[in-house]
């Protein structure tokens, strides 16, 4: 029985029998990655062609994949901050010695903001529900 796949205005030719529909939809996904949770309808047109057509579903934009991104996410180990916190805490470099160590903590001080900021960003988005935005802000 010959096929015929489908999505949206694209139409392909049957590859052969030892491709199944989801073989089909899998390889499509490298050019259409929107296919990837996509549902299969076939149908059957006069001539006896099976029609296989791809329909979207809508999804969740990625939700998935990001929740699972930030669940695999672990603190970030530097040791130079550590060599930096001991410098903090030594007295006797001098007036040379205090310039760096102001420098260090001012490092210190920023990477501390940046991941306060951080972490309220990713406890927005993990709060945010899964709805269409009218606008989204350049760069995001």
């Amino acid at each position: 029985m010959a096929r015929i796949f489908k999505y949206q205005d694209q139409v392909w030719e049957d590859p052969g029998e030892g491709f199944s529909n989801e073989d089909v939809r899998k390889h499509l996904t490298q050019f259409f990655p929107e296919l990837a949770q996509a549902t299969i309808n076939e149908k059957t047109l006069d001539d006896g062609t099976v029609e296989v057509r791809f329909v979207k579903r809508a999804g969740t934009k990625g939700t998935d994949e990001i929740i699972a991104l930030l669940d695999g996410l672990k603190p970030l180990e530097l040791p130079a901050l550590d060599v930096a916190l001991r410098l903090l805490t030594t007295d006797d470099f001098g007036a040379e010695g205090a310039g760096i160590i102001s420098q260090v903590q001012g490092v210190i001080d920023a990477l501390e903001q940046q991941g306060r900021m951080a972490k309220r960003v990713v406890d927005v988005c993990m709060k945010m529900r899964s709805c269409p935005a009218r606008r989204v802000p350049h760069g995001f």
